[in-house]
Formats: C-alpha cells, structure tokens, sequence
C-alpha cells in the first residue's frame, strides 16, 4: 500500500512539473499555445498525456484517481490544461509483488517442511532403533544390548532398557539352572 502511495506521489509531482512548465512557457510566449513543444514534453514523460484548449470557463485545479487513470486539471490563462497518466503499470507492479511474495512463501514453505522432516528423522532415529531391538527381541536368544547415543537425551532411556534387558536375561538363566536343577534333583534324589 505504501509504495503504491509513493508511486501514484511520484506521478503527481511529475505531473505537477510539467503543468509548471506549461504554465511557464505560456507566460514566456504571451499565451501563444501554438508554439508549446508538447511532443518534447510528453516524449520525455512516457504515459504521461497533456491535453490543452483555450477556453472562457474557469475549472478548479485539482487531481481525479479514476479507474487507474490520474487526471490533472487546472485552468491558466484562458487555458484547460488536462495532463494524466495511466497507472496500469501500477496494477503490474502489484501483480508482480504479489506473485513474488506467492513464490516466496512456497518456496519457505517446501524449504520449512523439508528440513521439519530431516530433523524429525535424525531426532527420531535413537527411538526408531529402540523399537527395532525390542521387536527382534527374545527372551534368552539376544545377548546384545540397545546402542548407547551419547549425543541423544535419550541415552538415559536406553541405559534403563538395557538394564532391564540384562535384569531379563539374567532371571531367564536363573530360571532355566533352577528347571535343570530340579529336574537333576528329581531323578536322582538326596536321600
């Protein structure tokens, strides 16, 4: 919004200069409109149109924004001058501003998700080994143990499922020298 303001300013001063140059030239040439250069006025001002007529009425100065058309008018010396410029390059402007900022934004957008999605896989890949481990694990027939991350936060997880793999494992032997002691014991007892 404010660079359309700045712009549509912009054009209003140039505006301004050239009304100020006609006017000038008028008084220089005692009001002779015929010797006014406006092909050298309007060749130096691209899109800008001047428009002057001899007329009797008096008309306010002023500026008129109308569908993308700024209108200068203003009477001088029995003169209407009528100067404007059209201000479809303004509408391409914006056009082009807000493409830019769509582009912008996608472009952010992939970048955000792609780098969400590294991330999450580097942060993740201490616990996606965990579940591994312990979907592979059976009782008595895995003697390794979880990978230690010393890097991770996570390492303190770890440490408590291999001390609880190890507590495992070792009641699992107790167990199984306790059934091949009983069953020792049962076919030749004590007594």
């Amino acid at each position: 919004y404010l660079r359309e303001k700045n712009y549509i300013n912009t054009v209003k001063q140039n505006i301004l200069l050239q009304a100020d140059t006609i006017k000038t030239f008028l008084k220089i040439n005692n009001n002779q409109f015929n010797l006014l250069p406006l092909q050298k006025l309007t060749k130096t001002n691209p899109g800008l149109f001047i428009n002057i007529q001899k007329t009797n009425q008096i008309f306010p100065t002023r500026f008129i924004l109308d569908n993308n058309i700024l209108v200068y008018e203003t009477t001088f010396h029995n003169y209407h001058i009528i100067i404007w410029k059209n201000l479809t390059e303004l509408k391409q402007i914006k056009q082009s501003y807000i493409k830019s900022a769509f582009i912008i934004s996608v472009v952010s957008l992939i970048i955000v998700l792609l780098v969400s999605f590294l991330l999450s896989k580097w942060l993740l890949k201490p616990i996606n080994e965990i579940l591994d481990f312990l979907n592979q694990y059976k009782l008595g027939k895995n003697t390794y143990l979880v990978n230690h991350y010393k890097w991770s936060d996570i390492w303190i997880l770890i440490d408590k499922i291999n001390n609880f793999i190890k507590k495992l494992n070792q009641a699992y032997l107790n167990q199984k020298q306790f059934m091949q002691d009983i069953s020792h014991e049962i076919k030749t007892p004590l007594m």
